[in-house]
């Protein structure tokens, strides 16, 4: 149940990071697009210049949607049987060990 709710969390960060993302390429493409208007007073949109938003805006809606469906998910997830604190000490210990092997073994030391 923890790493569930880990990935859980972990996919709402790369969510995130596509709303950054879209932000960053707005931005390199200097901000949102505007017409140029033409000799008889039509506007059309300008090639290479800006970000046309509403072509945007359907991916926005479904990223926003997605974000609320991870959060849902990641809060329906109860996490049962909580580690005593025997249990934690043990795992400490353990991820100390694994630690100091790992530091013997970058040294050169051999065990």
């Amino acid at each position: 149940m923890i790493e569930r709710k880990k990935h859980l969390a972990l996919a709402m960060g790369d969510a995130n990071a596509l709303y950054d993302i879209i932000a960053c390429l707005i931005e390199v493409r200097q901000g949102p697009a505007k017409p140029a208007e033409t000799e008889d007073g039509e506007q059309k949109p300008r090639k290479g210049a800006g970000v046309n938003i509403n072509e945007l805006n359907r991916l926005l809606e479904l990223l926003d949607e997605e974000i609320d469906l991870l959060q849902g998910a990641k809060n329906g997830v109860k996490l049962i049987g909580k580690e005593d604190a025997e249990g934690k000490l043990a795992a400490a210990e353990a991820e100390a060990q694994r630690l100091r092997d790992l530091v013997a073994m970058q040294s050169g030391v051999r065990l």
